[in-house]
Protein backbone atom coordinates (compact mmCIF):
# COMPACT_ATOMS: atom_id res chain seq x y z
CA UNK A 1 0.00 0.00 0.00
CA UNK A 2 1.42 3.62 -1.06
CA UNK A 3 1.95 5.56 2.04
CA UNK A 4 -0.27 9.09 1.89
CA UNK A 5 1.75 10.45 4.51
CA UNK A 6 4.97 10.82 3.37
CA UNK A 7 6.97 14.15 3.96
CA UNK A 8 10.58 14.88 3.25
CA UNK A 9 12.77 14.67 6.31
CA UNK A 10 16.28 15.66 4.85
CA UNK A 11 16.43 18.83 2.04
CA UNK A 12 18.10 18.21 -1.19
CA UNK A 13 21.15 20.15 -0.08
CA UNK A 14 21.56 17.78 2.87
CA UNK A 15 20.74 14.89 0.33
CA UNK A 16 23.54 15.00 -2.28
CA UNK A 17 27.41 15.06 -1.81
CA UNK A 18 27.96 18.65 -1.53
CA UNK A 19 29.72 19.97 -4.30
CA UNK A 20 28.81 17.66 -6.43
CA UNK A 21 26.55 19.32 -9.12
CA UNK A 22 25.46 16.33 -10.65
CA UNK A 23 24.84 13.99 -7.33
CA UNK A 24 22.12 11.83 -7.54
CA UNK A 25 19.58 11.86 -4.86
CA UNK A 26 17.76 8.59 -3.74
CA UNK A 27 14.39 8.62 -1.98
CA UNK A 28 13.78 6.31 1.40
CA UNK A 29 10.48 6.09 2.17
CA UNK A 30 11.38 5.85 5.67
CA UNK A 31 11.91 8.17 8.89
CA UNK A 32 15.72 8.97 10.07
CA UNK A 33 15.46 5.77 12.56
CA UNK A 34 14.05 3.32 9.83
CA UNK A 35 15.96 4.25 6.71
CA UNK A 36 19.05 2.18 7.49
CA UNK A 37 16.60 -0.67 9.16
CA UNK A 38 15.76 -3.41 6.80
CA UNK A 39 14.01 -6.63 7.15
CA UNK A 40 16.15 -8.46 5.10
CA UNK A 41 18.43 -8.24 1.85
CA UNK A 42 15.51 -8.69 0.25
CA UNK A 43 13.88 -5.57 1.60
CA UNK A 44 13.41 -2.59 -1.46
CA UNK A 45 15.51 -0.14 0.87
CA UNK A 46 17.99 -2.53 1.13
CA UNK A 47 18.66 -3.47 -2.42
CA UNK A 48 18.18 0.41 -3.64
CA UNK A 49 20.80 1.36 -1.09
CA UNK A 50 23.37 -1.56 -1.64
CA UNK A 51 23.21 -1.18 -5.23
CA UNK A 52 24.11 2.46 -5.18
CA UNK A 53 26.99 1.91 -2.36
CA UNK A 54 28.53 -0.59 -5.48
CA UNK A 55 28.46 1.63 -7.92
CA UNK A 56 30.22 4.24 -5.82
CA UNK A 57 32.82 1.89 -4.51
CA UNK A 58 33.37 0.44 -8.05
CA UNK A 59 34.00 4.19 -9.32
CA UNK A 60 35.82 5.14 -6.34
CA UNK A 61 39.67 4.59 -7.38
CA UNK A 62 39.43 6.27 -10.40
CA UNK A 63 38.12 9.60 -8.62
CA UNK A 64 40.77 9.22 -5.83
CA UNK A 65 43.23 9.32 -8.82
CA UNK A 66 41.77 12.33 -10.60
CA UNK A 67 41.34 14.09 -7.14
CA UNK A 68 45.15 13.44 -6.28
CA UNK A 69 46.49 14.42 -9.52
CA UNK A 70 43.78 17.45 -9.29
CA UNK A 71 46.12 18.22 -5.87
CA UNK A 72 49.50 17.50 -7.04
CA UNK A 73 48.78 19.94 -9.60
CA UNK A 74 47.78 22.31 -8.33
CA UNK A 75 50.39 21.91 -5.36
CA UNK A 76 52.76 22.66 -7.79
CA UNK A 77 51.43 25.85 -9.36
CA UNK A 78 49.96 24.55 -12.42
CA UNK A 79 46.11 24.42 -13.48
CA UNK A 80 44.30 23.97 -16.64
Amino acid sequence: MPQTNVKQVVPRASAAVSGQANAETIAINADHRNMVRYASKNDVGYITISEHLQIMAGGAPKEIRRRWDLERRTDEGWYP
